[in-house]
């Protein structure tokens, strides 16, 4: 019996070491994205390049565009494949109609810059059903808005030394410079920004220096009238929320011709602070204390109806102890 088992044990396992091993199932589709630029500006058009090799019938691909970047009408082109898209506010979805090997590319346009370059990432997802399949994603660096930006000089102190000083009325003229960069006119412009709640500005309509009889925008150092403002085009506007009556302001309706710029000049100041029995501003030293939050400015590319928007930094002063003259 033993004799008979031997030669069929070991023809079988002949027969099994020379079979075939089954390869491992793999996902199918796999994309790939490019952006056409490395670095950016604002208004600047850049092309996006997905490519989807071996896609399935029913397979989505999403592309999710970061805040700063925003899809341009009309520029979405498939080849290799039929593909059902959509677009909508921050995403470009494809559904797959053919197993195939996909190109798709479409342009977005820079709509969002900071005061110092930032690195914006864009992912692409490649989907089948909610099971995700592959992704990969492409940075761009992002410049800010080249001569938009914003100084603060002092005119006026109680004591004249340069510093800023615990209790001490100080005035600046803050410059707010606004070009134009572009080869079509800025017309209907925002420009906007909210000062510190320790201020006072220019027009606020507030009784920044807390005078008896009351009057204000009086034209004081400490409460300066809406006359001493410069402002070479749009309406300037203010609201001064809250117990402290912190500023925010807007000047709309700015136009800025072709290679223009405008230079708006502000007057802010030191307030009386409410809530500490009038004492003046600023009542506690300070590191890096920001004046106010950063401009913005806001307008339309009249060539893609997209609107445009650039941020400057915040103005940062230190406040020290009272110094003797």
């Amino acid at each position: 019996m033993k004799r008979v088992l031997i030669p069929i044990l070991a023809l079988v396992l002949v027969l099994g070491l020379s079979l075939p091993m089954a390869a491992p199932a793999m996902a199918n589709g796999v994309i790939d994205k490019t952006l056409s630029e490395e670095e950016a500006s604002l208004g600047d058009h850049i092309t996006v390049t997905l490519h989807v090799t071996d896609g399935v019938v029913g397979q989505t691909v999403v592309d999710a565009l970061p805040d700063s970047l925003k899809y341009i009408d009309g520029t979405l082109s498939v080849t290799g494949g039929n593909a059902t898209c959509e677009t909508s506010e921050g995403e470009i979805v494809c559904t797959l109609a053919e197993n195939a090997t996909y190109t798709i590319t479409f342009d977005v346009q820079v709509v969002e810059v900071q005061c110092i370059d930032v690195d914006v990432t864009n992912w692409a997802y490649l989907y089948d059903g909610t099971t995700e399949v592959d992704s990969h994603s492409a940075n761009i660096t992002l410049h800010p808005y080249e001569g938009f930006e914003k100084v603060a000089t002092i005119v006026y102190e109680d004591n004249p030394n340069g510093e800023i000083e615990v209790g001490e009325l100080v005035t600046w003229n803050m410059t707010i410079t606004v070009p134009n960069n572009f080869a079509w006119n800025i017309t209907d412009a925002v420009l906007k920004d909210n000062l510190g709640g320790e201020l006072g500005m220019a027009g606020d309509k507030v009784d920044n220096d807390r005078d008896k009889p009351k009057e204000v925008d009086e034209g004081d150092w400490g409460d300066l009238a809406p006359e001493y403002n410069i402002i070479p085009d749009g309406d300037l506007t203010f609201k001064t929320p809250g117990k402290s009556n912190k500023v925010q302001f807007w000047i709309k309706e700015i136009d800025i011709t072709i290679g223009d710029s405008l230079n708006f000049v502000l007057g802010i100041f030191t307030a009386r602070n409410p809530s500490r029995w009038g004492q003046q501003c600023y009542t506690s030293t300070y590191e890096n204390h920001p004046l106010n939050s950063g401009a913005t400015l806001k307008f339309t590319d009249p060539e893609t109806g997209v609107q445009l928007s650039a941020h400057t930094c915040p103005i940062l002063i230190d406040v020290v102890s009272p110094i003797s003259p």
